[in-house]
């Protein structure tokens, strides 16, 4: 059994990228009244609840509070080791000014784009909110009678007696984390991201991105609208990227230098996207320190 307390929401390895020399960053936390001070930490230490992933049983047998304990953090591990990966190929790529294969180049920005949709549905705003149906549908499971005899001896036999609601808030977790299957939140988010123009974003020395502990930021025309009509991503203090409803019949990949003041509009635009994030998060102390102040 697992007993890993602090559960990151946002990959270390991703926040590693926001670091200094020395392995800290600098973050903000938003207070019911404004932002708080900047403080520096380790990537480790932000970003994360205690057992966020681990769904209680209604009634603890013998110190075991948790269904299924660990489940979902060794598959988010799992997944996590093949993003970083990728997320390093992909800078490695910016860093040497471009794409030149285009197998790898398509390769890259699924990967991209499962990362993105991947950050969207951890967030535990999100989690928490549709694992708090579990009730509802487990009434609705019983009184439909989704359960034999049998199936509940064997459930008592396997020290998962009365836990069936507990069972039901662990599938919708798993729904939502891992299945890649029409009409699972990843599938939605991956199948629109994909029909989008893809743009990177290079900001001049002396200035740079900053992220937060929601870093995509997802923007619609028209509040009616069901997809997005742009993401963003900061993907480094160095590059950002920009997923947009496509332009042509076939999806554009661009990579543009920007100026300082553009990546401070990109930069307040993240900060002001919305109130689901907690920190704001940079590597340069200076640069975080500016946008508090304005």
């Amino acid at each position: 059994m697992s007993d890993v307390k602090k559960q990151h929401y946002v990959p270390r390895f991703y926040l590693k990228s926001f670091t200094n020399q020395d392995g800290f960053l600098y973050a903000v936390k938003r207070e019911p009244d404004g932002l708080g001070h900047i403080f520096k930490i380790k990537p480790e230490g932000i970003c994360f609840e205690r057992y966020l992933h681990e769904v209680k049983r209604r009634a603890p047998i013998h110190g075991d509070r948790f269904i299924e304990q660990g489940s979902a953090e060794k598959a988010l591990s799992k997944m996590e080791n093949g993003l970083a990966n990728s997320y390093r190929r992909l800078i490695k790529q910016l860093d040497a000014g471009g794409f030149s294969d285009t197998d790898e180049t398509c390769e890259l920005l699924e990967r991209l784009i499962l990362l993105i949709s991947f950050l969207l549905v951890r967030t535990p705003k999100y989690l928490k909110r549709i694992r708090s149906n579990a009730a509802t549908y487990a009434a609705e499971l019983e009184s439909g009678g989704f359960l034999t005899e049998d199936d509940r001896k064997e459930m008592d036999a396997e020290g998962f007696g009365g836990e069936f609601e507990s069972i039901v808030e662990l599938a919708i977790q798993d729904v939502a984390l891992f299945k890649f299957c029409e009409g699972a939140p990843l599938y939605s988010l991956v199948s629109s991201m994909l029909k989008m123009d893809c743009s990177f974003f290079v900001a001049p020395e002396g200035s740079e991105f900053i992220a937060s502990s929601l870093p995509v930021f997802p923007e619609w025309v028209d509040i009616q609208d069901s997809d997005p009509y742009s993401i963003y991503l900061p993907l480094s203090p160095r590059y950002g990227v920009v997923f947009k409803q496509k332009s042509e019949d076939d999806r554009l990949v661009s990579i543009s230098h920007i100026d300082g003041a553009a990546v401070n509009v990109i930069n307040h635009a993240l900060m002001h996207s919305n109130d689901s994030w907690d920190f704001l998060i940079a590597r340069d102390r200076e640069c975080l320190e500016l946008l508090v102040s304005e």
